[in-house]
C-alpha cells in the first residue's frame, strides 16, 4: 500500500463549534491496545484524562495497561453486536462519566475481487463500518446525558485518506472509510446544537499493524510512515483547536487532489502503489 507521505499537519480551516477538551475527560478508545489507539490513549492520559480501551487480545490489553498507568480495559470485539452492548453496559456500570468515544478499531486487507465471493470475507465491513455506526447509536443516549450535565462529550471517528481516493488493492477498506466519512458528516449535522462534538480524524500512513497488514507480501518496506506517537500529538493539538475535520499529510493531499481532479488522483495513487 502507498499513501503519499507529507508532513503530518497540513489542515484545512474546518472548525467545530467548540474545541475538544483534552483534560478532565473519561475517554473510551476502541482498538486502543496498539497503534494509533494506544498512542491516543497515552496522549489523553498525559493531558489529565482517564482512559478506557477495548480490544480483542487480552495480552495486548494488559501490555497497554502497563504502558499507560491508570488505564482500564475490557476484552471485547466491537465487530460483534453482543460485545458492543456489553461494552456499553460496562461503561454505564463502572465508568458512567465517560464522555468521549473514539471509534478507532479497524483492519485493512488486500483483496483481489476476481478471486470470488470468499475473497471479500475479510471482516472489514463489520469492524470498520458497522461497528462504529452501531456503537455510536448505542452510546448516543449516554453522551447526550453527558452534554446535559456539562461534560463536553465528543465522538471521534478515525477515517482515512483512502476514503477520498481509493486504493484498488484494498477496495473494501476504502469503501468502509467512505461510508464512515459520510456517516460522520451526517451525524454532525443531526447533533448540531445538542452539545456533542463530532470529529472526522483522517491519518496519513502511520507505522502500525494495520498498515503492515495491507502491504503486498514480500513487497518490500512499504510507504514511508510516521510513528503513532507523532500522529497522536498532532491530532490532539488539532482537537484542541476545535477542528471537526482533521486531515494530515497524505490524507490532506488526497482530499485536495480528489476535489480538483478525481480521475488524476486515482491514477496517480494507484500508479505509485503498483
Amino acid at each position: 500500500m502507498v499513501v503519499l507521505p507529507l508532513r503530518p499537519a497540513r489542515l484545512l480551516p474546518h472548525y467545530a463549534n467548540h474545541p475538544v477538551k483534552l483534560s478532565g475527560n473519561t475517554v473510551l478508545i476502541t482498538g486502543g491496545s496498539s497503534g494509533i489507539g494506544l498512542a491516543l490513549a497515552e496522549g489523553f492520559a498525559a493531558r489529565g484524562s482517564r482512559v478506557l480501551v477495548c480490544g480483542r487480545t487480552e495480552e495486548k490489553l494488559r501490555q497497554a495497561q502497563q504502558r499507560v498507568p491508570g488505564i482500564a480495559y475490557l476484552k471485547a470485539d466491537v465487530a460483534d453486536e453482543a460485545d458492543r452492548r456489553r461494552l456499553l453496559n460496562w461503561v454505564e456500570a463502572q465508568h458512567p462519566d465517560t464522555n468521549v468515544l473514539v471509534n478507532n478499531a479497524g483492519i485493512q486487507c488486500r483483496v483481489q475481487l476476481t478471486d470470488g465471493a470468499e475473497a471479500i470475507d475479510t471482516g472489514e465491513i463489520a469492524l470498520n463500518l458497522e461497528a462504529p455506526i452501531h456503537l455510536t447509536a448505542l452510546f448516543l443516549p449516554h453522551l447526550l446525558r453527558q452534554a446535559e450535565q456539562g461534560r463536553s462529550p465528543a465522538i471521534i471517528n478515525v477515517t482515512s485518506g483512502l476514503g477520498y481516493v481509493p486504493l484498488a488493492a484494498t477496495p473494501i477498506y476504502g469503501a468502509t472509510k467512505v461510508g464512515l466519512q459520510a456517516f460522520t458528516q451526517a451525524l454532525r449535522h443531526q447533533l448540531r446544537g445538542r452539545g456533542v462534538e463530532v470529529v472526522d480524524l483522517a491519518p496519513p500512513a502511520v507505522d502500525t499493524p494495520l498498515l503492515q497488514g495491507a502491504l503486498e507480501p514480500n513487497g518490500g518496506a512499504g510507504p514511508p510512515a510516521i510513528m503513532p506517537e507523532q500522529f497522536a500529538r498532532d491530532a490532539l493539538r488539532a482537537l484542541e483547536k476545535g477542528r471537526s475535520e482533521v486531515r494530515f499529510g497524505g490524507a490532506q493531499l488526497l482530499y485536495v487532489l480528489n476535489r480538483l481532479a478525481p480521475r488524476l488522483a486515482f491514477r496517480l495513487l494507484n500508479r505509485l502503489a503498483s
